[in-house]
């Protein structure tokens, strides 16, 4: 594997050159759900790859694909040539991160969402008007919160007026 620094040594270079990448027995593909989903073969994935990383430069379709694979190993063990396409996704990622050209994780923005929404700055937990204590716990979620506070409201209201010792 190159040093994303420094890139290949030429025999690296021919060596790499002389792998799978001109066939197309699929092999990989039909064991692979990643592989599978982009309806492609390892020739264009890594052409695809190659061209986000050294040309685009950006955020762009083949990141979807730089980041959906799971680093597992199975195209690597099932090539006939022994073509590592996890070796060359995470090579890829971690050099567009590195640049700031992708997020640490293709999930970041999720991953930032959940902390702020477990940390103090969002939590809300309450006694229901009027009460020092509650014997129920009403936790609607974010999504019906979001979508439909009206029907919040609405079973709130419904929950005190059903249960007593009050709902939080």
């Amino acid at each position: 594997m190159a040093d994303p620094s420094t890139g290949y040594t030429e025999d690296e270079a021919q060596h790499e050159a002389g792998r799978c990448l001109q066939c197309q027995c699929l092999e990989c593909v039909k064991v692979c759900a990643y592989l599978g989903h982009f309806g492609g073969y390892p020739k264009r994935y890594a052409r695809e790859i190659y061209n986000n990383e050294s040309i685009v430069m950006g955020e762009r379709k083949a990141n979807r694909l730089i980041n959906a694979c799971s680093l597992c190993g199975l195209c690597e063990t099932v090539c006939p040539n022994d073509f590592a396409m996890q070796d060359l996704c995470l090579m890829v990622r971690q050099s567009m991160v590195q640049r700031g050209k992708m997020p640490p994780s293709a999930h970041d923005f999720a991953l930032q969402d959940m902390a702020f929404s477990q940390s103090d700055a969002f939590s809300l937990a309450r006694h229901a008007p009027g009460m020092d204590g509650s014997r129920y716990l009403f936790f609607p979620g974010c999504q019906l919160s979001a979508s439909a506070p009206g029907h919040v409201r609405r079973v709130y209201a419904h929950l005190r007026t059903e249960l007593s010792g009050g709902v939080a």
